[in-house]
């Protein structure tokens, strides 16, 4: 089974979203290696796995309980690694810290060409999932991380539909929840009914 790399733990109150989870879980265990991607809007199939919609809707959470998913885990067994990217990341430290993960004694990146360069060698030959959580602008993703091997699985969070589409992922859209299931979750953080 897949080691867990900065993979977050679920909130206290996590409410499973199967029907949210199912397909998602197709798309990381297809044998394709088409990346996926949780969206607003639905999108041709390529490459990749995103999952879009507004912040705070569960996009992070939806993918933590994902990563953490056994069958999941057997399906990358080098590992699974969690990167947040956020508004304006420090790309190489983040190369840094992910290489450092896959094995690097001592990564010493000085841009991140170096850094992009290093970790196609480390996943050259790696069945592993990178998990790229929050992206804000698909030029860090090309500058950073386009670089995973061909056994690697690329699964992304975004608010913007639009790095789905250029990524040619399998998009899965991300909903508010029903006001009977949203109300179950309310209950479960105030303990009121």
């Amino acid at each position: 089974m897949g080691e867990l790399f900065n993979v977050p733990t679920l909130p206290d109150n996590f409410l499973p979203r199967p029907e949210d989870l199912a397909p998602l879980k197709q798309a990381v265990l297809c044998q394709s290696k088409q990346a996926v991607a949780v969206t607003g809007k639905a999108v041709v199939s390529g490459q990749n796995v995103s999952i879009q919609g507004m912040g705070g809707i569960g996009k992070s959470v939806l993918a933590t309980a994902l990563i953490r998913d056994e069958n999941v885990r057997k399906a990358y067994p080098e590992g699974l690694f969690w990167v947040s990217l956020g508004q304006k990341p420090n790309l190489v430290a983040l190369q840094t810290n992910l290489a450092t993960d896959l094995g690097d004694v001592k990564p010493n990146f000085t841009d991140a060409n170096d850094g992009k360069a290093a970790l196609g060698r480390l996943l050259k030959d790696k069945r592993c999932l990178v998990m790229l959580d929050d992206i804000w602008d698909l030029a860090h993703y090309n500058a950073a991380f386009d670089a995973l091997g061909e056994q690697c699985q690329l699964l992304l969070t975004t608010r913007d539909n639009g790095i789905a589409n250029r990524l040619s992922a399998f998009s899965y859209p991300l909903e508010e929840l029903e006001n009977t299931i949203a109300l179950e979750l309310l209950q479960r953080w105030t303990n009121v009914d």
